[in-house]
């Protein structure tokens, strides 16, 4: 069950903070090993391309690379196609988006349409499902403030640290 609440706090994050969260949440939900591209700010370039999260697993001898993609805005016909081409270029098994809004209804019935590489869409409902199945931000049937107010203060310190190495490094 949907906790709007929940997908209204998700909405407030910024790009690293739903960075985190999903980098938690999906190594729970068997994505094996999750990587930050180095975006970790919305003007920033990520280090490849059009994707912010990384996920390779192994099942067996068989490896996986699913690249995700974080959309802090509804989810367009533009993102699904971009990320289409990325599943291409970089040559992964599978896409992600993610966001914390919606798709649009002209997204949902091109996504239909893209059959050449396998992909998904979490919408903010579906990743506030999967925040509550884990137990993530939440606290019994609410938000966990005191969560998201820790997320956004270890958000600030990662970012403030990687700038002044950064400029150390200059």
């Amino acid at each position: 069950m949907t906790n709007p609440e929940l997908t209204d706090m998700l909405q407030t994050c910024s790009l690293h903070e739903l960075e985190m969260i999903l980098q938690m949440t999906l190594s729970r939900e068997g994505f094996g090993d999750i990587e930050i591209m180095n975006r970790r700010l919305a003007k920033q370039k990520s280090r490849f391309g059009g994707y912010d999260l990384v996920c390779r697993r192994t099942i067996g001898s068989v490896q996986e690379t699913i690249i995700v993609k974080i959309v802090r805005d509804t989810v367009r016909i533009r993102h699904c196609s971009e990320l289409m081409g990325e599943i291409d270029r970089s040559g992964a098994d599978m896409g992600m988006i993610v966001t914390p809004y919606h798709v649009c209804d002209s997204a949902v019935t091109q996504l239909t349409k893209y059959t050449k590489s396998r992909f998904e869409v979490l919408d903010g409902n579906d990743l506030a499902d999967l925040l509550t199945k884990y137990e993530i931000g939440v606290r019994g049937q609410g938000v966990d403030y005191a969560y998201f107010t820790g997320l956004r203060e270890a958000s600030e310190r990662i970012i403030s640290f990687i700038n002044r190495l950064r400029h150390e490094a200059r």
